[in-house]
């Protein structure tokens, strides 16, 4: 069973390198399904599932500005009702920059440079500090 788990994992992770998307969707799914079954590991198949899709379109999207959504569910083998949840799930978990425009049928990678991520971290740690503040003067005027 773990051998084969191993020749399985080697596969998909081919399959990923050489940009062969549909099939390292469909074994990415069967590898999370067969996690599933096992006592330990179930609890964790559902995130493992996610991140290595995050991997996935994270290398997809890289290359464009833009892509249509027909075009990534032919290269992911999957249809568009399907691929749209599972694209919103991880742009919405911040692990990929885009944003899905689902009436024009496109997804929008949003590049960051060095100093737009510089600015946002800025921002960040502004309104941490605001948090703070405000808990500090309410613990204060208490």
């Amino acid at each position: 069973l773990v051998e084969d788990s191993f020749k399985q994992l080697r596969a998909y992770a081919h399959a990923l390198n050489e940009t062969d998307y549909a099939t390292f969707a469909s074994l990415a799914v069967q590898f999370c399904d067969k996690l599933a079954g096992d006592a330990i590991a179930a609890p964790h198949a559902g995130h493992l599932l996610h991140e290595t899709l995050a991997a996935g379109f994270a290398q997809y999207l890289a290359p464009f500005s833009v892509a249509r959504l027909s075009t990534m569910s032919e290269a992911f083998g999957v249809p568009i009702e399907v691929l749209e949840p599972a694209l919103a799930s991880v742009t919405a978990s911040g692990r990929i920059s885009a944003r899905i425009d689902a009436v024009k049928g496109v997804v929008r990678a949003l590049k960051r440079d060095a100093v737009t991520e510089a600015y946002r971290e800025l921002c960040d740690k502004g309104d941490d500090i605001s948090a703070r503040l405000v808990k500090l003067s309410k613990g204060l005027l208490a």
